[in-house]
């Protein structure tokens, strides 16, 4: 905040692009992180994952800070309980890399399950806060625009871009990679179509779902490649 010697630090806008730029590089290190056969074997296990502590978290959180502060109306309180549920991939990410590396729960996908769950877990939290502020400015909201959220929100972000487009960015990354042989071309390529994903869905009011569309490419990419190990390690 200091750096350049601004009280206020650096701007907002700045600030934010550097978060995002961050992520896009930690989402896609966790891409590579999966094993797709684990999470294959463990799918159930995956999405009571991606769910489950969640709603749990919020539910908590929203009715303690009801109780602590009773003119909080419950929409607003579980507009706070979805900011503090959602799980934070800069902690947990390096975490999990980790045990991968040293070998633990390697064997029952442990940490491939969680590097997954806490993906999806994101684009619910940011799903439900969205549903949450809706009821939070008016009495009531009708069903067909609650579908809508949960339609367009939910599935199409968690399936439509997070699965879909983050399978075929992945594929064609890994068609950019056949083509050069240089170790540092491969790596700005990733990085190029990691960010273009990741800035491209948030433009357009898909965040969530760009987050998890960047670590289906690299689990694609990962998965697509293993055969040639030599080519992803580096």
């Amino acid at each position: 905040k200091n750096l350049f010697g601004q009280l206020d630090g650096i701007p907002a806008k700045t600030n934010s692009t550097l978060r995002n730029m961050a992520l896009a590089i930690i989402m896609l290190r966790a891409g590579m992180g999966l094993n797709l056969r684990k999470l294959r074997e463990n799918s159930l296990t995956t999405i009571l994952l991606s769910f489950v502590p969640c709603l749990c978290e919020a539910t908590t959180i929203a009715f303690t800070a009801k109780f602590i502060f009773p003119s909080l109306t419950l929409p607003f309180a579980f507009m706070l309980g979805f900011c503090i549920a959602d799980v934070s991939p800069a902690v947990t990410t390096p975490i999990l890399l980790d045990f991968m590396k040293q070998g633990l729960g390697e064997s029952k996908g442990i940490p491939s399950i969680l590097l997954a769950a806490g993906s999806v877990n994101s684009v619910v939290a940011i799903v439900l806060y969205s549903v949450m502020w809706e009821f939070a400015w008016t009495d009531s909201v009708s069903g067909e625009k609650l579908a809508e959220i949960v339609a367009v929100k939910l599935v199409a972000q968690i399936v439509g871009i997070g699965v879909l487009a983050g399978f075929v960015l992945g594929r064609l990354t890994e068609f950019g990679w056949r083509y050069t042989s240089s170790d540092t071309e491969r790596l700005l390529l990733t990085l190029l179509v990691a960010m273009s994903t990741l800035f491209g869905f948030k433009h357009i009011g898909m965040g969530g779902g760009g987050t998890l569309a960047v670590v289906t490419l690299g689990a694609t990419l990962q998965n697509k490649m293993q055969d040639q190990e030599e080519l992803v390690k580096p």
